[in-house]
């Protein structure tokens, strides 16, 4: 027999000591139902996942069982033999929500809201996919399975899906923002807007013109149900609803044809003056610069015919001189 295991109808059972109690075939131990009032045999194979998935419920000590026996309460039922299985998660098109999949809905709001992945979001530091996958990591913890998928992709899109619906029921909400729209709100709506109403994309568009539109006044008071399937949603921002108001309430224009000829026109005459700036530094450089080298030329040319001099002149004396020896 087939049996799928959910924290709220399964506890594990425990020796005052902290063992798994045996069952009756050998080689199985057993877990108590709640809603049958029986036990279940459980192959101690399968102990590992089945542990990990109902540790954190409050274990059923197996001499508290006895005891309530002795006193006269009714007794479960006979054990039954079972092959454990507890199901993936959050499967595509499976139809209303088991219990697992509530469950792990709510284990992964709370860790996602917790005071640690919201720091982590925030971190500039540390790339959302990590955090996705520490948090996933955590919800495999907890004895949640995801099969061969990506499970920090699963939890990510998850959220992204609960955020996107209670996204548009604050959407269609009044200023009071408090989710009373004409959109049907979501199980999950209250733990989730609690997450995310602090953050700008919570505050409905008729607020954010409200706020638009008095902001020289004084402002004191400030995904598909459970299945996969993927919604665009912009990634988690920390930062005051007050930031992302929005400035006015007229559309954008786009700028017509005569505006941006005007613009190129005005742009082609700048930078024409700029070049003809230019060329004009050039040329008033190149002048001085030509000024400079005539005036070099003219020191060396004196130069050079002050040498010229004094050689004609040492020449001459030596003529002088042969003329008078002879």
């Amino acid at each position: 027999m087939n049996v799928n295991l959910t924290l709220d109808q399964h506890q594990l059972c425990m020796t005052p000591e902290g063992a798994l109690v045996p069952g009756d075939v050998p080689g199985t131990f057993i877990i108590y139902d709640t809603l049958n009032n029986r036990t279940l045999n459980v192959p101690m194979e399968h102990s590992p996942k089945v542990v990990g998935f109902l540790a954190a419920k409050p274990k059923t000590i197996i001499q508290n069982v006895l005891a309530n026996n002795e006193d006269g309460a009714e007794a479960p039922a006979a054990s039954e033999d079972c092959s454990s299985e507890i199901g993936e998660i959050w499967i595509k098109n499976s139809g209303k929500p088991s219990p697992l999949d509530v469950q792990a809905r709510d284990d992964l709001i709370s860790l996602y809201g917790s005071e640690k992945y919201q720091a982590l979001m925030a971190d500039k530091k540390t790339t959302k996919k990590r955090v996705w996958e520490m948090l996933a990591d955590e919800m495999k913890k907890k004895g949640y399975l995801f099969g061969d998928r990506d499970a920090g992709k699963v939890c990510s899109q998850k959220w992204r899906n609960m955020e996107g619906e209670t996204l548009k029921v604050l959407a269609a909400a009044g200023p009071n923002n408090t989710g009373g729209g004409q959109v049907k709100k979501p199980s999950y709506f209250e733990e989730v807007h609690a997450v995310v109403k602090d953050k700008a994309k919570a505050v409905p568009k008729n607020l954010q013109d409200s706020l638009a539109s008095s902001s020289s006044q004084d402002v004191s008071q400030k995904i598909s149900d459970d299945e996969e399937e993927p919604r665009p949603s912009d990634a988690a921002s920390e930062v005051s609803p007050f930031l992302k108001v929005q400035t006015s309430s007229q559309p954008k224009r786009s700028p017509n044809n005569l505006e941006i000829l005007k613009f190129l026109k005005e742009d082609a005459e700048k930078k024409d003056r700029q070049n003809e700036n230019l060329i004009q530094f050039l040329k008033k450089k190149a002048r001085k610069d030509d000024k400079r080298k005539r005036s070099f030329l003219s020191v060396l040319e004196r130069i050079a015919g002050a040498k010229k001099s004094k050689t004609d002149d040492q020449e001459t004396e030596s003529s002088e001189e042969g003329s008078s020896s002879d």
